[in-house]
């Protein structure tokens, strides 16, 4: 069974924004990419008749009659905006009219970027390595401080309001210690750097939700498990040892293969070799016997 991957249309409005949404798109795989359609023009991607588009703009751009005209005639079903503002930005009674204007009404389907941590391009980046993850809903995109409590969105919108009271490490150090963090660039962890706390999306959700966080690190185990045998199960089947894999200690094979540690991009690179095979046919071979394990006919 072959799994479908989400594609994903962005329209990027202002020459600024789409020349750092070029450069951040260029330090992403080529895999990822092929997944991601980029438009610049508003005629342009309502002639493809797209469901969903995830809108990049400027805020201040985005509240010209003509923007947000092509922004409310814009037919597809589900519109997110993705805006940024300056740092003298409108005054709030401005923005709360624009927002009117647009016809957003649900929180999800809009996120106002101040750019207090990084830059534009670092933003994007960030934005478009989560999107492009195999679980963008791990990913952290953006992060602020509201009074004492951290939020946290994921590049599909996703929140966490997460409680200081919740944050025992975060609790000890000093406020300005606190607002002094900086993002992941592949949107894994925030980092304090004062005290070298480091904390990813799964921590935060565990934080306001133990439970879910209890079922998700449990499915997260019983895949990892699964995908070592199958990765063993390929080993074996055309007996080759542990110690036949140049470039990985058996240990660290025995690891994977018990599902204790996760197959790195350098440990996958490794293990192909060794079959005799390019990454990515070693990856749809091991697929294949995932597939078989899960009861799926091929």
């Amino acid at each position: 069974m072959t799994t479908m991957r989400t594609h994903f249309d962005v329209l990027v409005r202002g020459d600024s924004l789409a020349n750092a949404f070029q450069q951040a798109e260029s330090d992403i795989a080529a895999a990822g990419q092929s997944r991601l359609r980029l438009w610049t023009n508003w005629d342009d991607v309502s002639g493809q008749n797209v469901e969903r588009v995830l809108i990049v703009s400027a805020l201040r751009d985005l509240t010209s009659e003509p923007e947000l005209s092509k922004a409310r005639q814009l037919t597809a079903s589900s519109k997110r905006f993705l805006l940024f503002m300056e740092h003298d930005s409108m005054p709030a009674e401005s923005i709360a009219e624009s927002l009117v204007e647009l016809g957003v009404r649900s929180k999800e389907r809009l996120h106002l970027a101040r750019l207090e941590v990084d830059d534009e391009k670092s933003f994007l980046r960030r934005f478009l390595a989560g999107l492009l993850s195999s679980d963008q809903d791990c990913s952290i995109m953006d992060a602020w401080w509201d009074a004492d409590k951290l939020i946290v969105i994921s590049p599909t919108f996703q929140r966490l309001h997460i409680p200081l009271a919740n944050l025992p490490k975060l609790k000890s150090i000093s406020m300005k210690d606190r607002m002094r963090f900086e993002i992941d660039p592949q949107g894994d962890f925030i980092h304090w750097p004062s005290h070298d706390i480091h904390m990813g999306w799964s921590q935060f959700q565990q934080a306001v939700d133990p439970q879910a966080r209890l079922k998700s690190q449990q499915k997260h185990e019983q895949f990892n498990e699964r995908y070592g045998q199958a990765i063993r199960a390929l080993r074996e089947s055309i007996a080759l040892s542990q110690r036949d894999i140049t470039g990985l200690d058996e240990r660290t094979i025995r690891r994977i293969e018990q599902g204790k540690s996760r197959a790195t991009a350098n440990a996958l690179n490794k293990l192909a070799k060794a079959h005799d095979m390019t990454t990515n046919q070693y990856m749809a071979a091991v697929a294949k016997l995932l597939d078989k394990s899960a009861g799926w006919n091929l």
